[in-house]
């Protein structure tokens, strides 16, 4: 039997009511939940994993094979995922052949800590580019959206475990080129951000639906920088400017920092990656750059078609909410580049 090709929309408007239960689940575990053995990775945040990230991209799996049995899907535990073999494929197509990945919780860390930043995030991914991002936060009881042209299962899993708020369930599709829509979620929170490739990025709580959403606003964020995981260097040229929070040395088990999607809530004004994970940081510049953001990479450049990618990543990211601040940073990541 054939499977007609399903639009960005339609498959986060068919994944949104399990993310509701994940964002659910999630929230209700985060008092009780433990870490499992680590996983590879060059550091703490990248090494967290939890039973709730398992449990969280196999509701996604058994869903998607449910209802669209021939999608692409590159959960960000498919390694250990007993699915994976079910699956067409977890690498990008050609054009208009999407990839859906997910980050089950996004901020682990975060949430074994107990901030409540965490979130759900998933994409669709096209070829190219992204064509759509849902972000959920369950704390919140909001999400933003955004689809592109129009504006982790647990993607932070040691925030997760710390038991802060701010970790995320992330799910995206992908064409061959960008992303075409993501949806990330913070379950303590309970709120979701979503992007659609061109239609810009939209916020609402867990109950609403897509077209109940409204459109995010960039208006007058703090004047502060997260810089990622090995981004420290660039915490002296910017504190002139700007309050810097280095996640690498500032992380807490007390005290809760910003997440990426601070600067669609205002938290700060300005992001530096390293690398853009398809899952995660990628997903999520893409959902600031459908609200008006701008998104480079280090040297000023616009982001790489996803085909051109390896390993499932873009090279390092600015983001920032205007054009001052995407100067400061540029000027810094120059000046880095050119001692």
């Amino acid at each position: 039997m054939s499977h007609p090709t399903p639009t960005p929309r339609q498959i986060l408007e068919t994944l949104l009511p399990y993310l509701r239960v994940a964002a659910g689940y999630a929230r209700q575990l985060q008092p009780l939940i433990r870490a499992l053995p680590a996983k590879d990775g060059d550091n703490f945040f990248a090494e967290a994993l939890t039973d709730a990230d398992l449990s969280i991209q196999t509701l996604v799996e058994v869903a998607l094979l449910g209802t669209f049995p021939n999608i692409r899907f590159y959960g960000e535990e498919h390694e250990l995922s007993g699915n994976t073999k079910y699956f067409r494929s977890i690498e990008l197509g050609e054009k208009g052949d999407y990839l859906v990945t997910l980050d089950p919780i996004d901020g682990t860390k975060f949430y074994l800590d107990g901030h409540n930043n965490y979130q759900i995030i998933l994409t669709v991914l096209n070829s190219d580019e992204f064509e759509a991002v849902l972000a959920i936060s369950p704390t919140l009881n909001t999400y933003y959206y955004a689809l592109r042209g129009t504006l982790d299962p647990i993607d932070g899993t040691k925030f997760y475990l710390d038991g802060h708020n701010n970790y995320q369930i992330i799910l995206t599709v992908l064409n061959s080129d960008e992303f075409e829509a993501v949806l990330a979620i913070s379950p303590t929170l309970n709120t979701y951000y979503y992007a659609l490739r061109g239609e810009g990025t939209f916020t609402g709580s867990l109950e609403d639906n897509l077209d109940a959403c409204v459109p995010v606003q960039l208006n007058s964020p703090e004047p502060i920088i997260l810089l990622g995981w090995g981004m420290s260097e660039f915490k002296p040229l910017l504190q002139k400017n700007y309050d810097v929070i280095d996640v690498g040395n500032d992380y807490s088990l007390e005290t809760q920092i910003p997440n990426h999607n601070g600067i669609l809530s205002g938290c700060v004004c300005g992001t530096v990656l390293r690398s853009g994970k398809f899952i995660d940081g990628a997903a999520l510049a893409f959902l600031a750059q459908e609200a008006g953001c701008i998104v480079t990479t280090h040297d000023g450049s616009s982001p790489p078609p996803l085909n051109t990618c390896e390993n499932y990543s873009r090279p390092g990211l600015l983001v920032a909410a205007s054009e001052s601040v995407h100067r400061h940073l540029l000027e810094a990541a120059k000046t880095l580049k050119n001692v």
